[in-house]
């Protein structure tokens, strides 16, 4: 059983798995620490893999240092939610790849 988030990324193997590590990883922190951060850095809602990349870049575009304390929590989720981008976008490359793959062998059948 993978113990840190990231080996539970690395262990997910579809989108909707990694969606669910992502609400996970929030539900980790208080709503005074999510209060604390700037709007823009603020979670909304995580439905699927597009929401989970927008949060990402929306963490890395905005510079989430108040002077307040909140920039070891968006530091952290800046870290976990660039992990769950790069693991989402490893997971869709592999399902293309297997798409493509069964696209041409029904064709060569």
């Amino acid at each position: 059983m993978p113990s840190s988030w990231q080996e539970r990324l690395d262990a997910a193997s579809t989108e909707e798995e990694v969606v669910t590590l992502c609400r996970d990883f929030l539900a980790q922190f208080s709503a005074y620490e999510i209060s604390q951060l700037p709007e823009g850095c603020r979670p909304s809602r995580l439905l699927d893999g597009n929401d989970v990349s927008e949060y990402a870049f929306d963490l890395i575009r905005h510079r989430c240092d108040d002077g307040l304390g909140a920039e070891y929590a968006a530091h952290r989720l800046t870290a976990f939610f660039t992990g769950a981008t790069g693991r989402l976008t490893q997971i869709l490359h592999r399902r293309s790849q297997d798409d493509a793959a069964g696209d041409s062998q029904a064709q060569s059948a």
